[in-house]
């Protein structure tokens, strides 16, 4: 049976979004989410939310493109806007040194774990920075250091997890988040990543669920479409999907325990 992950990315970022992932998290609406711990007063919202009682399904939502720095400004001086602590986007114009982006998101996943009070449940990237070349192997060096599953990706870097036995989720759906679908699209989506990756035996769904307020609309151009995501994603719930239609929905310990097994075959 082919196992579905549904992960509430940028917890933290705002009030509106940590409360809709909450609902979704105590309905079981969804498998997990992503913790922004980089994000301004997002340590205050988590430590509100009591994020460790989700502690096995939190993972650490990793930052470059936005956000203050956890770690000493001194040490990571290329990713930083001069003079501050917070972390310029560097998708567009340059990237910042290697070594100082490990040392950052040491500090992220520090700072996460502590807040969850134990090992992060997986690792990812805001803007999907881990799929950048100069990145990924950092990413990947620190999931098989640290013993933490990972949202991967296809081609030679899945040909390295599996090399190096690292634990992730390589058939993504990332195109349905944010785009005021419906639930019958998203189920379309998830078949067609199943029919395209028929050697994985999970399927990791992107999304985005969240109440917008004025604050989370002056942070993220990713407002009011959160809405939406938290409406289909409790449809889907409310539906018995993904049981009805033959998936498994996986918590994320489950999601670990079927991805060790495959980077070990």
């Amino acid at each position: 049976m082919i196992g579905i992950v549904l992960n509430a990315d940028d917890f933290g970022i705002s009030r509106g979004v940590c409360d809709a992932i909450r609902i979704l998290l105590e309905e079981h609406s969804i498998s997990s989410t992503s913790v922004m711990c980089a994000a301004p007063g997002a340590l205050d919202l988590c430590d509100k939310f009591e994020i460790s009682r989700w502690k096995g399904s939190v993972g650490v939502h990793l930052m470059l493109t936005s956000g203050e720095c956890l770690a000493d400004p001194a040490s990571v001086r290329s990713l930083l806007v001069p003079g501050t602590r917070s972390l310029r986007d560097p998708r567009n114009t340059w990237f910042g040194e290697p070594e100082e982006v490990e040392i950052e998101w040491r500090a992220q996943i520090k700072a996460a774990t502590e807040l969850i009070g134990g090992t992060p449940s997986h690792l990812d990237s805001h803007h999907g920075m881990h799929r950048i070349p100069i990145y990924f192997d950092i990413y990947a060096r620190l999931a098989k250091e640290l013993s933490i599953p990972v949202r991967g990706l296809l081609g030679k870097d899945a040909e390295q997890m599996r090399r190096d036995r690292i634990p992730g989720s390589l058939a993504i759906v990332r195109d349905w988040t944010g785009k005021g679908l419906s639930s019958e699209v998203l189920k379309t989506q998830i078949r067609r990543t199943i029919s395209n990756c028929p050697k994985e035996t999970v399927v990791e769904v992107v999304c985005h669920p969240g109440y917008s307020d004025d604050y989370l609309q002056s942070v993220s151009s990713l407002n009011r479409l959160r809405e939406n995501d938290l409406v289909q994603l409790r449809k889907l719930k409310n539906e018995g999907w993904p049981m009805s239609h033959g998936y498994l929905l996986l918590s994320r310990q489950q999601e670990f325990d079927r991805l060790s097994n495959d980077a070990i075959r």
